[in-house]
């Protein structure tokens, strides 16, 4: 949700954790072996991150603004859209909608100069070359993550719903 160019950052107040991550991200001069990686953000990345943390509050409405959007456009037009359950929050980080035949549906979206995806490329499972997973193969072959980000203005959101209502 947040952009700070190559390199990451996790937020957690759990010492233990904090402890494991120091020791993944320093690859250099440990005593005991280790897979480890060079996961340290330069200066400047950390600081283009600070200033997007401080954002992400404004970020997260944008999405759900977008979201309520996406929500009441097409509750009604057999995608299956996002579920929040009782007592909970969503902060769209992706807006995910269930169809019968994605693939037909991106081609279609791409002729209309609108970019979706997949959630993920594959799951992880498949990968992994491990059978018997076929809840998640079937949520896999339906899902299609539509455009949804902080700049992507209230229009916008409303011509991806008027070419989705056209399509299906």
């Amino acid at each position: 949700m947040l952009g700070a160019g190559e390199g990451g950052m996790v937020l957690t107040n759990d010492p233990d954790l904090i402890e494991t991550i120091r020791d993944l991200r320093d690859y250099d001069e440990k005593e005991a072996y280790a897979v480890r990686y060079n996961y340290k953000m330069t200066d400047i990345q950390a600081a283009l991150a600070d200033s997007q943390l401080k954002k992400l509050p404004s970020f997260i409405e944008k999405r759900r603004q977008i979201a309520r959007i996406y929500n009441n456009g097409l509750g009604a037009v057999g995608a299956g859209i996002p579920v929040v359950p009782e007592g909970r929050e969503h902060i769209y980080y992706r807006y995910v909608i269930g169809l019968e035949n994605p693939i037909g549906f991106m081609e279609e979206m791409r002729k209309r100069g609108i970019q979706c995806r997949r959630p993920v490329f594959k799951p992880l499972h498949r990968y992994l070359q491990l059978p018997g997973y076929p809840m998640t193969d079937g949520v896999w072959e339906k899902a299609v993550s539509i455009p949804i980000y902080p700049s992507l203005k209230v229009e916008e959101a409303q011509v991806i719903v008027d070419a989705i209502r056209t399509i299906l």
